[in-house]
């Protein structure tokens, strides 16, 4: 009775929406082309990119920098030993009242004197604690001293001296240890540029991957619009041969409708996955790549691992920077206490001079008239008649040796200060050693889990690739069954959807398995060779 109207409205309501449905759905583009229609393209190898990163990713930079500040430390720190030049020379004139006969004789109220100085010098300090120096000395006197037979008087003097420590300080000195220290700390500072290096290696592949993977995944849910777009335009034909009722196109246009709404979603993973990537390239916030588009040109492929657990362990506690770190703070430390314990030593030091000087001038007679109206005789025949020449040959000749020798003790009591800073030293190679222990037990936890994370994601791999098949098979099987009329078209887009999915599942697969491996290469710390990168004895790479 009530069958008739509701049919009618049926009816109605399919032929309204046979109206409203579009012949044709806008189809999602290749992402390839999509790109060079909507701006620069930047087709990437991942070769490429790891070049480029580590050419222009700002933490290597950094690191970069951190080395070279530490061989800019070490050279300063050699400074120490450069030898220190000095030169003096003066003027002086001076005039006082005579207060006595012997200052001038009769007949002058005002004693004078006139001098000039030179005084150029060598010291340097000597590997071993000990500091060494050599200084010549030049001078002329005069003056109206009436007592003095040799006026103006010329002088110098050549003058070696060395002090050199027996105990504290002996071979073992602050300014040595410090170079002893930065040495090590450059050779760390170069470990933690490989460290850094093998970081943004790492990230930089799996970004590329993750990468690859967005633009895979978009082009699989493409392809399953495609195909649901395709099973919409053979429904809708059977529905123009009277073969169906309008009405079985809303099931197909809602599906079209999920699929372009997981298109745009693969969209978003797209640009999410290219603003990492080129994080880790640019080299700044103006780089003309993050107006481009990157198309990645490197698919993963399975490959096996050809080492053992046991020969992953031994690789990588022999290679980690980490591990290397702690080995040359070690050093540190070390050098530190034996520095420390030769602080708590008394200091004696063996101190050293020898010289020689000369004299000459313009010699007279000595003469009982000490009246300034009387004139003076010369005495040329005397050996220090002369002038500055004379009294260099005299120091030259080693004349007038003078020498000296002695030790200077200082013992200091109690010497707290020292003791403490060399039990800080134990205490701090104490703490390294145990520090290296638990590095050790965490890279070794961190190589059987990425290890056996290979071993788990080839497995998986294996059984996406089946699954993906199988899927596959269904939808070919599905699709015919359908055609025959002897499935539904809920069946058929239910088993395309399986499938886009068992493809994505396949693809992430793949993706997570090279990210195992590349887990491990970072692990074992072969990741920079592993992707042929060598680096510079600079700190470099190339």
């Amino acid at each position: 009775m009530h069958t008739r109207p509701f049919i009618s409205v049926l009816i109605v309501a399919a032929a309204f929406a046979a109206e409203e449905t579009p012949h044709e759905f806008t189809r999602a583009e290749p992402f390839a082309e999509r790109a060079r229609q909507r701006g620069p393209v930047i087709e990437l190898s991942l070769k490429a990119a790891l070049e480029q990163a580590i050419e222009r990713n700002l933490d290597v930079k950094v690191q970069r920098f951190t080395v070279e500040t530490n061989r800019v430390r070490l050279h300063g720190a050699k400074g120490v030993f450069d030898p220190q030049l000095s030169f003096s020379a003066g003027l002086n004139r001076d005039s006082s009242p005579a207060t006595s006969l012997l200052q001038t004789g009769t007949g002058l109220s005002a004693y004078k004197s006139r001098s000039a100085t030179f005084a150029p010098g060598i010291q340097q300090f000597l590997p071993g604690g000990g500091t060494a120096g050599i200084s010549i000395s030049g001078f002329r006197n005069s003056t109206n001293d009436a007592y003095t037979f040799v006026n103006p008087i010329y002088g110098s003097g050549l003058t070696l001296t060395l002090t050199q420590p027996l105990l504290r300080g002996f071979r073992w000195n602050a300014a040595e240890n410090q170079i002893r220290l930065l040495r090590l700390e450059s050779k760390v500072g170069e470990a933690q540029f490989r460290q850094v290096l093998a970081e943004v290696v790492h990230r930089v592949r799996n970004a590329y991957w993750a990468l690859v993977g967005a633009v895979e995944g978009y082009e699989a849910r493409r392809q399953s619009q495609e195909l649901a777009i395709r099973q919409y335009e053979n429904k809708r034909q059977r529905v123009e041969n009277g073969m169906l009722t309008p009405v079985a196109l809303t099931s197909s246009r809602a599906e079209v409708a999920l699929r372009d709404q997981e298109i745009l979603e693969a969209e978003v993973q797209i640009i999410n996955a290219q603003n990492v990537l080129k994080q880790l390239i640019a080299p700044g916030p103006n780089d003309p790549i993050w107006n481009a588009i990157i198309l990645p040109t490197d698919r993963p492929q399975a490959r096996d691992i050809h080492v053992t657990l046991d020969e992953a362990v031994r690789t990588a506690l022999e290679n980690r920077p980490e591990l290397e770190q702690l080995r040359l703070q070690l050093r540190q430390s070390r050098l530190n206490r034996k520095y420390y314990a030769q602080e708590t030593k008394p200091a004696v030091n063996l101190q050293g001079t020898i010289g020689s000087v000369g004299r000459a001038g313009t010699v007279y007679l000595p003469q009982a008239d000490l009246d300034p109206g009387s004139s003076r005789v010369l005495n040329p025949t005397h050996p220090g008649f002369g002038g500055l020449s004379t009294s260099f040959q005299q120091v030259m000749g080693f004349d007038f040796l003078n020498w000296s020798a002695g030790i200077q003790v200082q013992l200091p009591i109690g010497n707290r200060a020292a003791q403490a800073r060399y039990a800080e030293a134990v205490l701090a190679e104490r703490r390294l050693e145990t520090q290296m222990k638990q590095g050790e037990v965490a890279i070794l936890v961190e190589v059987r889990n990425a290890y056996e994370a290979i071993v788990t994601r080839k497995k998986s791999l294996e059984v996406s690739r089946l699954a993906s098949q199988l899927s596959l098979e269904q939808l070919e099987g599905e699709t015919a069954r359908f055609e025959a009329g002897f499935s539904t078209n809920f069946e058929v887009l239910r088993y395309q959807r399986d499938y886009a999915e068992a493809r994505i599942r396949e693809l992430n697969a793949l993706i997570n398995y090279e990210n195992a491996i590349t887990a491990l290469q970072r692990a074992m710390n072969t990741i920079i060779e592993e992707s042929g990168i060598v680096i510079e004895a600079s700190g470099g790479s190339q």
